[in-house]
């Protein structure tokens, strides 16, 4: 507990995601087919993680991505991240079967971030309707130029933002973006379901979740991954009361670290931590959920002491 709540900044902010592969391995024999809602997706980072997983036939996402980055020279010294993210990748090789087909619903309201991703999309994965086959998944890379909240509209978004925290940033060029959310998307687009719904808008996640809530009340996503820190007053959320949300719909949730910290039936007012962090949630009676559980700190302390004895 005191790593988390005095070193959650460096602990927790800038997660690998360990849990990525594991899910990853649960899908190995089902339709051959994923799908990843990124919201905020700014430069690929969390997705290209991903696909380190779902499509190892490339190789190292993240690098490709950085690669691409680099190449367009839109970031400059920026283009890993601010959390080094093109470093990031499995710390062994792949040796998971690769999904037939991935497909990706990025959001991304930054008309310079967009740019960096159709550049990306291009080189590596090809146009969505006729995706690179080459290296044994599809890679449909979905691009799409909105903002996501609890409710439709119009937000004015600063324009040529390079870095992540866009929609923070103090500017007088601001530009139209239309608002949508998660349960009018996946109805258009005719989604049945998704194996990440990941979220980060820098303070707005918990309006995201609710503007969700159908999807999360039908378990139409698998597991849900958002930030939270300090922003979130913007929107007038806690982390109390979106675990209770979370709970209510039938969703376990922890703080997302090398060792994962249960929330969901755990809570602690010193997890109220207010810093930089990240939270995943897994369907509760999932097999995610039971892969999570033995990620968990007191678990893997239980494992080891064990071990020891």
């Amino acid at each position: 507990m005191s790593r988390l709540n005095e070193s959650g900044r460096g602990y927790t902010a800038c997660t690998k995601h360990h849990w990525l592969q594991n899910l990853a391995a649960l899908g190995q024999y089902g339709a051959g087919k994923a799908t990843i809602i990124d919201i905020g997706c700014n430069r690929g980072y969390f997705t290209s993680t991903a696909l380190n997983y779902w499509a190892p036939g490339f190789g190292n996402h993240n690098q490709l991505v950085h690669k691409s980055h680099q190449e367009g020279g839109l970031y400059g010294p920026g283009a890993c991240g601010i959390c080094w993210d093109c470093s990031h990748g499995p710390d062994k090789p792949v040796t998971l079967q690769p999904q037939r087909e991935v497909d990706v619903h990025c959001f991304e309201p930054s008309m310079w971030h967009q740019r960096a991703l159709a550049a990306a999309k291009a080189a590596l994965y090809g146009p969505e309707d006729a995706p690179k086959t080459d290296k044994g998944t599809a890679v449909r890379w979905k691009i799409l130029p909105l903002a996501v909240s609890n409710a439709t509209g119009v937000a004015r978004f600063p324009a040529n933002c390079t870095h992540e925290e866009c929609s923070l940033a103090s500017t007088t060029e601001l530009f139209d973006v239309n608002i949508t959310t998660v349960d009018i998307y996946m109805r258009e687009a005719v989604i049945p379901y998704v194996d990440i719904l990941k979220i980060d808008t820098e303070g707005f996640d918990p309006a995201v979740l609710a503007g969700a809530y159908n999807t999360l009340r039908r378990h139409r996503a698998e597991v849900l991954s958002f930030e939270y820190h300090d922003f979130w007053t913007r929107s007038g959320g806690t982390l109390r009361v979106c675990m209770d949300y979370l709970e209510e719909l039938g969703y376990t949730c922890y703080y997302d670290a090398p060792l994962l910290y249960k929330l969901t039936g755990c809570w602690d007012p010193r997890y109220e931590i207010k810093d930089w962090s990240n939270i995943v949630c897994a369907v509760r009676g999932s097999e995610i959920e039971a892969d999570m559980n033995a990620l968990t700190v007191l678990r893997q302390r239980a494992v080891n002491s064990t071990a020891v004895a």
